[in-house]
């Protein structure tokens, strides 16, 4: 009677033994596609990453477009300001020449009206342009906040994989001394 007391003992013992190795090998396998998907999100995170980065640099050389157009716009109005005053120099000089003056009189009018419509349209460029910086800025600082955001998505992550890979490990040193104590066992009977 004994015998079987410590045979069904042996039997329950080998049976609890196989199901924690089947529950390790089952966490085992979890955690393996925790990592593989872990790995994956990390792979996104960093192609989001890239994809802020590179927005920051279009932002900027849009910024540095704007820039450039204003520096262009200030040279027209100064052209346009001396081409004013060469207009109203040869308005100046038909008036002083009379009637064989008058054509042009009527040439230095017309371009001082071309001048004139050319500041106009600056002008109204460099409000463009002005209404432009904040958008810009804001939009600057959205990327800056997106990339903080994915900066930080990236450390959980690598915290998270960090975790996982040792639950890995400790899974597998469990299953190491699972298999240890399931050879003792057979070898006791």
């Amino acid at each position: 009677m004994g015998y079987e007391f410590a045979d069904n003992d042996y039997r329950e013992l080998r049976d609890c033994i196989n199901k924690i190795s089947a529950t390790m090998k089952e966490l085992v396998e979890c955690n393996k596609k925790t990592v593989a998907e872990t790995t994956a999100i990390a792979g996104a995170i960093s192609g989001l990453s890239k994809y802020g980065n590179d927005l920051r640099e279009s932002l900027e050389e849009v910024e540095n477009s704007v820039h450039g157009f204003d520096e262009v716009n200030d040279s027209i109005i100064k052209i346009s300001n001396q081409t004013s005053m060469l207009a109203l120099n040869a308005g100046i000089e038909a008036a002083r020449t009379g009637e064989a003056g008058r054509g042009f009189t009527v040439i230095a009018n017309r371009v001082k009206e071309l001048s004139e419509q050319s500041k106009d349209a600056v002008s109204n460029g460099k409000q463009q342009s002005a209404q432009l910086y904040p958008s810009i800025k804001a939009l600057n600082e959205e990327t800056s906040e997106f990339l903080n955001n994915i900066d930080e998505l990236n450390e959980q992550t690598s915290d998270l994989e960090a975790v996982t890979k040792k639950l890995m490990e400790k899974a597998d040193e469990i299953e190491q001394m699972i298999a240890t104590v399931s050879k003792m066992i057979s070898s006791v009977k």
